[in-house]
């Protein structure tokens, strides 16, 4: 065929496929919700039957329409397992845990790793479903809270373990997992603590992770920072998340974006970022966003 024959055919092929076929960007990612999230949230309650991939068994998740006025967000923090009170964002981290594609062995939930797995695992919680779960490991579980800024890393208080994430007790190469679970936004050095993350991590260690993060933005975002007196300085309006050591909530120092896996080439890890909608596993919603390094 000669070439305008080609262009041609080409552009009529395209024509005959237009209605069938939408070319979409693969980002900015949309955060409106699918039809079956919509179904999932437009009855004034929804019985929400699933498999909970952090406690291995079957469960229900009771939702009230009035309780979720944006579940384009909040269903990420919502779906709560009623066994073992895991959420949306608890199965997300779960599922990488388990199935993802650079783990040694997959496993069908968080509970059957906690039990076959012999590694080292650090947990940046000391609370909730994931914690409880990984709690019952003969050996090699760590978990820690940031409890005062006045003490030293590696301090028990309250019988728990303290550590700042931008410059933590552990010598180097100290675990084959990490997890920060919406953490790492209320740190004021993110990055530092990406760096110090990268340091305790074994060679083949994986840290698994979520954060805030703007869909439909390519910069990261410093909503405060520490002065040189070590004071907070807010550059925006304050946003505070759920803390449970702090009934005066987490201050949110950084909310990010798609820049991030720039910055943490930077720091040495190879990240990838994960895209999870699975409502068999009860994960609903288009922000499940968690990341790997």
């Amino acid at each position: 065929l000669q070439p305008q024959w080609v262009e041609t055919l080409a552009v009529g092929c395209g024509t005959a496929h237009i209605k069938r076929t939408i070319v979409k960007p693969f980002y900015p990612i949309p955060y409106p919700l699918n039809a079956i999230d919509r179904l999932a949230t437009m009855l004034p309650y929804s019985c929400l039957p699933f498999y909970c991939n952090v406690c291995g068994r079957m469960s229900m998740a009771i939702l009230a329409k009035k309780c979720l006025p944006h579940p384009e967000t909040q269903l990420r923090e919502s779906v709560i397992c009623i066994r073992c009170g895991a959420s949306n964002r608890n199965r997300q981290v779960a599922a990488l845990i388990c199935r993802s594609p650079f783990a040694k062995r997959q496993y069908a939930s968080l509970a059957r790793f906690a039990k076959c797995e012999c590694v080292t695992v650090y947990n940046t919680e000391a609370a909730r479903a994931i914690h409880n779960t990984f709690n019952t490991m003969k050996s090699g579980y760590v978990c820690s809270e940031f409890v005062d800024g006045q003490l030293e890393s590696g301090t028990r208080s309250g019988g728990i373990l303290h550590q700042d994430l931008m410059k933590t007790s552990f010598p180097d190469q100290s675990f084959d997992l990490v997890i920060t679970s919406d953490v790492l936004e209320h740190v004021p050095n993110p990055w530092a603590a990406f760096g110090e993350i990268h340091r305790i991590l074994k060679p083949e260690g994986r840290h698994v992770f979520t954060i805030p993060f703007y869909q439909d933005r390519a910069s990261t975002e410093t909503r405060a920072r520490l002065n040189e007196r070590a004071e907070i300085a807010h550059l925006k309006e304050p946003v505070y998340h759920n803390d449970p050591l702090r009934p005066e909530e987490a201050l949110v120092f950084t909310i990010f974006s798609i820049d991030v896996l720039a910055k943490l080439e930077t720091i040495g890890f190879k990240t990838a970022m994960y895209k999870l909608h699975n409502p068999l596993l009860g994960i609903y919603a288009q922000n499940g966003l968690v990341f790997e390094s």
